[in-house]
């Protein structure tokens, strides 16, 4: 296949594929046997990771909000035990008129897909081996990916996956048949930090719910319900919320802390501070599950039986 086309004016064209450190490299018997190991069906498809493809934000329109290409050099850096070696993938390699090599295309330029065939091993084996922006690739660098390859089995089973989670996620907000009951949802909305929780009505609760969770695209909906799931987890997430409405603590956004507060709202202690790795919701829960004088104190305050009483 073609990556990407070139003009040039230069003489002397020769044909190459793979390149190590400028000097061409053919790929062994044993290497096509492991590209073809690995890649048990042909052709295979390179595609948009999911990174770089989400729901479109728009009511009105139903196709995925994707590029509308992609591009990365087909050059890669990769360390070996004498150094760094330098990897290109090239269609075609041509001298300027100062005996210079150009190795053409430079970069890849891709539109969502392309098709690799048997024809293509060189190519397969430098995007899976050496590019840097191939998702999972063994010289990946970790980074929002640019190509992956596809594998259709395991998509099926993410799709699935996803689409069952969706519909629990729905069910058990909204479904008065399955759904959690009243006093169940409103719990979960404080878990969730949700403020005056106890104020709205039960189907505004439902969609305080279904806003808060769907802020994070990607694992929104299985956290809530993993934390559904555990109610130990529930129960401490929902006290910390009551105790912030009921103004026996609050966080202050511009000092980035936890504080209690006395008979008049203002603060009074530091409980805890909130680090840029955690967020203001998991610092105050860790704090309760990790400190048992803030817990003893909490629960006191809002006057939470003991285990002994």
């Amino acid at each position: 296949m073609s990556v990407g086309g070139f003009g040039s004016q230069h003489s002397f064209k020769t044909f190459a594929m793979l390149y190590k450190n400028d000097e061409q490299v053919k790929l062994t018997p044993a290497q096509i046997k492991e590209i073809k190991s690995k890649f048990r069906k042909f052709p295979i498809r390179a595609i948009y990771p999911e990174e770089r493809v989400n729901e479109s934000p728009s009511a009105h329109n139903t196709l995925p909000d994707k590029p509308n290409s992609l591009s990365f050099p087909l050059k890669a850096s990769v360390k070996s035990e004498t150094g760094i070696d330098v990897w290109r993938y090239a269609e075609n390699v041509v001298y300027g008129t100062d005996g210079q090599k150009k190795f053409i295309p430079i970069n890849l330029r891709y539109t969502g897909s392309i098709a690799l065939t048997y024809k293509d091993m060189e190519l397969i084996w430098f995007l899976w081996k050496f590019c840097p922006y191939t998702k999972e690739g063994e010289n990946w660098n970790k980074k929002v990916p640019k190509i992956e390859f596809e594998n259709l089995v395991e998509r099926a089973d993410a799709k699935a996956q996803k689409e069952e989670q969706k519909a629990d996620f729905k069910a058990l907000i909204y479904s008065t048949k399955v759904g959690l009951k009243e006093d169940q949802l409103r719990k979960v909305a404080k878990a969730l930090m949700i403020p005056g929780v106890d104020e709205l009505t039960p189907n505004q609760v439902r969609l305080h719910i279904e806003q808060r969770v769907l802020v994070d695209r990607q694992n929104g909906i299985a956290n809530f319900l993993n934390m559904v799931d555990s109610e130990s987890v529930l129960n401490i997430r929902a006290s910390i919320q009551t105790a912030v409405d009921e103004g026996i603590i609050k966080f202050i956004a511009n000092t980035k802390e936890w504080v209690w507060t006395d008979d008049k709202g203002k603060r009074s202690e530091t409980i805890c501070k909130v680090t840029s790795r955690t967020n203001r919701d998991d610092a105050i829960f860790n704090t309760y599950a990790g400190d048992e004088s803030f817990k003893e104190r909490l629960d006191s305050a809002l006057k939470i039986p003991t285990f002994e009483e």
